[in-house]
Protein backbone atom coordinates (compact mmCIF):
# COMPACT_ATOMS: atom_id res chain seq x y z
CA UNK A 1 0.00 0.00 0.00
CA UNK A 2 1.40 3.29 -0.79
CA UNK A 3 2.81 5.65 2.30
CA UNK A 4 -0.11 8.01 1.37
CA UNK A 5 -2.79 6.22 1.66
CA UNK A 6 -1.86 3.97 4.77
CA UNK A 7 -3.08 6.93 7.24
CA UNK A 8 -6.08 7.54 5.29
CA UNK A 9 -7.44 4.24 4.88
CA UNK A 10 -6.63 3.44 8.77
CA UNK A 11 -8.31 6.35 9.75
CA UNK A 12 -11.30 5.49 7.97
CA UNK A 13 -11.33 2.03 9.47
CA UNK A 14 -11.17 3.09 12.94
CA UNK A 15 -14.35 5.86 12.32
CA UNK A 16 -16.17 2.52 10.93
CA UNK A 17 -15.94 4.30 7.24
CA UNK A 18 -15.63 2.62 4.02
CA UNK A 19 -12.69 4.12 1.65
CA UNK A 20 -12.54 3.94 -2.18
CA UNK A 21 -9.92 4.61 -4.56
CA UNK A 22 -9.43 6.05 -8.39
CA UNK A 23 -6.88 4.99 -10.61
CA UNK A 24 -4.61 1.75 -9.53
CA UNK A 25 -2.74 -0.59 -12.25
CA UNK A 26 -4.56 -3.45 -12.44
CA UNK A 27 -8.14 -3.83 -11.50
CA UNK A 28 -9.49 -6.87 -10.16
CA UNK A 29 -12.69 -7.82 -8.83
CA UNK A 30 -12.40 -11.10 -7.68
CA UNK A 31 -10.74 -9.32 -4.21
CA UNK A 32 -12.12 -7.42 -1.82
CA UNK A 33 -10.00 -4.36 -2.26
CA UNK A 34 -10.80 -5.13 -6.63
CA UNK A 35 -6.80 -4.20 -6.85
CA UNK A 36 -6.41 -0.72 -4.86
CA UNK A 37 -4.73 -0.59 -1.65
CA UNK A 38 -5.44 -3.22 1.46
CA UNK A 39 -8.76 -1.65 3.31
CA UNK A 40 -10.53 -0.25 0.40
CA UNK A 41 -13.56 -1.49 -0.62
CA UNK A 42 -13.41 -1.38 -4.57
CA UNK A 43 -12.65 1.85 -6.46
CA UNK A 44 -12.48 3.11 -10.55
CA UNK A 45 -9.94 2.49 -13.12
CA UNK A 46 -9.00 1.67 -16.61
CA UNK A 47 -6.65 -1.45 -16.61
CA UNK A 48 -3.16 0.18 -16.79
CA UNK A 49 -1.73 -3.43 -18.02
CA UNK A 50 -3.91 -3.55 -20.27
CA UNK A 51 -3.67 -0.15 -22.14
CA UNK A 52 0.12 -0.98 -22.46
CA UNK A 53 -1.00 -4.27 -23.97
CA UNK A 54 -2.88 -2.64 -26.38
CA UNK A 55 0.20 -0.36 -27.30
CA UNK A 56 2.15 -3.41 -27.94
CA UNK A 57 -0.48 -5.00 -30.17
CA UNK A 58 -0.81 -1.77 -31.95
CA UNK A 59 3.41 -2.12 -32.65
CA UNK A 60 2.86 -5.41 -33.36
CA UNK A 61 -0.10 -4.62 -36.01
CA UNK A 62 1.37 -1.51 -37.46
CA UNK A 63 4.60 -3.37 -38.14
CA UNK A 64 2.24 -5.99 -40.42
CA UNK A 65 4.39 -8.99 -38.23
CA UNK A 66 7.85 -7.89 -38.70
CA UNK A 67 10.14 -6.94 -36.08
CA UNK A 68 9.24 -4.85 -33.66
CA UNK A 69 12.42 -3.28 -31.46
CA UNK A 70 11.31 -0.67 -28.74
CA UNK A 71 12.31 1.39 -26.02
CA UNK A 72 10.10 2.75 -23.13
CA UNK A 73 9.87 5.71 -21.43
CA UNK A 74 8.11 5.94 -18.40
CA UNK A 75 9.11 6.94 -14.91
CA UNK A 76 9.45 4.89 -11.30
CA UNK A 77 5.52 4.58 -10.03
CA UNK A 78 3.23 1.98 -9.82
CA UNK A 79 1.16 3.09 -13.06
CA UNK A 80 4.16 3.83 -15.04
CA UNK A 81 5.20 0.02 -14.01
CA UNK A 82 1.43 -1.33 -14.79
CA UNK A 83 2.07 0.23 -18.43
CA UNK A 84 5.85 -1.53 -19.10
CA UNK A 85 4.10 -4.87 -17.75
CA UNK A 86 1.50 -4.80 -20.27
CA UNK A 87 4.19 -4.40 -23.11
CA UNK A 88 6.70 -6.71 -21.56
CA UNK A 89 3.36 -9.41 -21.46
CA UNK A 90 2.91 -9.38 -25.57
CA UNK A 91 6.38 -8.97 -25.81
CA UNK A 92 7.12 -11.99 -24.28
CA UNK A 93 5.19 -14.45 -26.43
CA UNK A 94 6.19 -12.31 -29.73
CA UNK A 95 9.56 -13.53 -31.48
CA UNK A 96 9.81 -10.77 -33.58
CA UNK A 97 9.46 -8.69 -30.69
CA UNK A 98 12.26 -7.18 -28.30
CA UNK A 99 12.50 -4.05 -25.54
CA UNK A 100 15.61 -3.04 -26.52
CA UNK A 101 16.07 -0.74 -23.41
CA UNK A 102 14.33 1.17 -21.04
CA UNK A 103 14.41 5.02 -19.24
CA UNK A 104 12.77 6.63 -16.53
CA UNK A 105 11.89 10.27 -16.70
CA UNK A 106 10.18 11.80 -14.10
CA UNK A 107 7.30 14.13 -14.55
CA UNK A 108 9.20 17.31 -13.64
CA UNK A 109 11.87 16.45 -16.09
CA UNK A 110 9.66 15.80 -18.98
CA UNK A 111 9.92 18.98 -21.25
CA UNK A 112 13.77 18.91 -20.47
CA UNK A 113 15.22 15.42 -20.60
CA UNK A 114 12.78 13.57 -22.84
CA UNK A 115 14.31 14.48 -26.31
CA UNK A 116 18.00 13.93 -25.42
CA UNK A 117 16.98 10.69 -23.58
CA UNK A 118 15.17 9.40 -26.70
CA UNK A 119 18.30 10.87 -29.15
CA UNK A 120 20.43 8.60 -26.79
CA UNK A 121 18.58 5.56 -26.66
CA UNK A 122 18.08 5.80 -30.78
CA UNK A 123 22.13 6.37 -31.55
CA UNK A 124 22.70 3.46 -28.96
CA UNK A 125 20.56 0.92 -31.26
CA UNK A 126 20.45 1.29 -34.43
CA UNK A 127 17.85 -0.95 -34.97
CA UNK A 128 15.28 0.81 -32.71
CA UNK A 129 11.78 1.14 -34.66
CA UNK A 130 9.18 1.93 -31.97
CA UNK A 131 9.22 3.90 -28.68
CA UNK A 132 6.64 3.59 -25.54
CA UNK A 133 6.07 6.93 -23.83
CA UNK A 134 4.38 6.18 -20.69
CA UNK A 135 2.50 9.42 -21.42
CA UNK A 136 2.17 11.26 -24.45
CA UNK A 137 3.14 14.30 -23.03
CA UNK A 138 6.18 12.58 -22.82
CA UNK A 139 5.72 11.39 -26.34
CA UNK A 140 5.66 14.78 -27.71
CA UNK A 141 9.15 16.10 -26.55
CA UNK A 142 10.26 12.84 -27.14
CA UNK A 143 9.58 13.35 -30.93
CA UNK A 144 12.01 16.08 -31.42
CA UNK A 145 14.72 13.90 -29.97
CA UNK A 146 13.89 11.22 -32.90
CA UNK A 147 14.44 14.11 -35.27
CA UNK A 148 17.58 14.99 -33.85
CA UNK A 149 18.57 11.27 -34.47
CA UNK A 150 17.81 11.28 -37.94
CA UNK A 151 15.05 8.89 -37.36
CA UNK A 152 11.68 10.80 -38.42
CA UNK A 153 10.06 8.61 -40.45
CA UNK A 154 11.90 5.43 -39.39
CA UNK A 155 10.93 5.60 -35.81
CA UNK A 156 7.17 5.22 -34.26
CA UNK A 157 5.67 6.17 -31.35
CA UNK A 158 2.56 4.44 -29.28
CA UNK A 159 1.77 6.30 -26.58
CA UNK A 160 -1.03 6.45 -23.78
CA UNK A 161 -2.86 9.56 -21.75
CA UNK A 162 -4.40 11.01 -24.12
CA UNK A 163 -3.74 14.54 -23.13
CA UNK A 164 -1.51 16.13 -25.80
CA UNK A 165 -2.87 17.85 -28.82
CA UNK A 166 0.66 17.49 -30.32
CA UNK A 167 0.59 13.41 -29.95
CA UNK A 168 -3.27 13.31 -31.23
CA UNK A 169 -2.66 15.41 -34.02
CA UNK A 170 0.56 13.46 -35.07
CA UNK A 171 -1.68 10.42 -34.75
CA UNK A 172 -4.42 12.20 -37.12
CA UNK A 173 -2.21 13.28 -39.66
CA UNK A 174 1.01 10.74 -39.81
CA UNK A 175 1.84 7.25 -39.22
CA UNK A 176 4.43 9.07 -36.89
CA UNK A 177 1.81 7.80 -33.92
CA UNK A 178 -0.08 4.98 -34.43
CA UNK A 179 -2.10 5.51 -31.30
CA UNK A 180 -2.67 7.32 -28.23
CA UNK A 181 -4.33 4.53 -25.83
CA UNK A 182 -6.52 6.56 -23.41
CA UNK A 183 -9.58 6.75 -21.01
CA UNK A 184 -12.88 9.42 -20.63
CA UNK A 185 -10.91 11.78 -17.75
CA UNK A 186 -14.24 12.51 -15.87
CA UNK A 187 -15.70 8.67 -16.34
CA UNK A 188 -13.16 7.49 -13.25
CA UNK A 189 -15.05 10.68 -11.18
CA UNK A 190 -18.68 9.81 -12.03
CA UNK A 191 -17.99 6.00 -11.54
CA UNK A 192 -16.17 6.60 -8.40
CA UNK A 193 -19.05 8.55 -7.45
CA UNK A 194 -21.28 5.22 -8.13
CA UNK A 195 -18.87 2.92 -5.89
CA UNK A 196 -19.00 5.12 -3.23
CA UNK A 197 -22.74 5.33 -2.97
CA UNK A 198 -22.90 1.51 -3.18
CA UNK A 199 -20.58 1.61 -0.05
CA UNK A 200 -23.07 3.73 1.80
CA UNK A 201 -25.75 1.82 0.89
CA UNK A 202 -23.93 -1.04 2.20
CA UNK A 203 -24.06 -2.64 -1.29
CA UNK A 204 -21.33 -4.88 -2.93
CA UNK A 205 -18.90 -2.84 -4.65
CA UNK A 206 -19.46 -2.90 -9.00
CA UNK A 207 -17.04 -3.70 -11.41
CA UNK A 208 -13.84 -1.64 -11.20
CA UNK A 209 -12.86 -1.42 -14.68
CA UNK A 210 -13.88 1.72 -16.94
CA UNK A 211 -13.28 1.53 -20.71
CA UNK A 212 -9.71 2.13 -23.03
CA UNK A 213 -10.37 4.43 -25.70
CA UNK A 214 -7.82 4.19 -29.05
CA UNK A 215 -7.59 7.35 -30.73
CA UNK A 216 -5.66 6.71 -34.04
CA UNK A 217 -5.93 8.13 -37.35
CA UNK A 218 -9.40 6.81 -38.39
CA UNK A 219 -11.28 7.85 -35.56
CA UNK A 220 -9.30 11.16 -35.16
CA UNK A 221 -9.63 12.56 -38.71
CA UNK A 222 -12.80 14.97 -37.33
CA UNK A 223 -12.26 15.32 -33.94
CA UNK A 224 -11.61 18.32 -32.23
CA UNK A 225 -8.13 18.60 -30.70
CA UNK A 226 -8.72 21.03 -28.65
CA UNK A 227 -11.77 19.75 -27.28
CA UNK A 228 -10.35 15.77 -26.17
CA UNK A 229 -7.05 17.75 -24.63
CA UNK A 230 -9.15 20.24 -22.09
CA UNK A 231 -10.96 17.36 -21.20
CA UNK A 232 -7.90 15.80 -20.70
CA UNK A 233 -5.52 18.05 -19.26
CA UNK A 234 -7.76 18.06 -16.13
CA UNK A 235 -6.01 14.80 -15.08
CA UNK A 236 -2.07 14.64 -13.64
CA UNK A 237 -0.42 10.87 -13.42
CA UNK A 238 0.39 10.71 -9.33
CA UNK A 239 4.25 9.74 -8.80
CA UNK A 240 2.76 7.19 -6.08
Amino acid sequence: MSSLRKAPVKAADAANTTATGVLTGKPDSRIASQGFSQGMSGGSTPSLVEIGRLMADKATVNSNGGLVSAAVTTFGNTMGSAIAKGIQSVFSGCSNCKILTTGDIEARNRPTKSSGEVFSMILANSSLDYFFPKTDAIGIFAWDGAGQAGSSGKVFAVSSDGSSSGMLGLARRTQASPADLEFSVPRPGWHHIDQALRAMSEIEPGNPEIPIRHPGKSNLAYASLADLTIISATFMWPDT
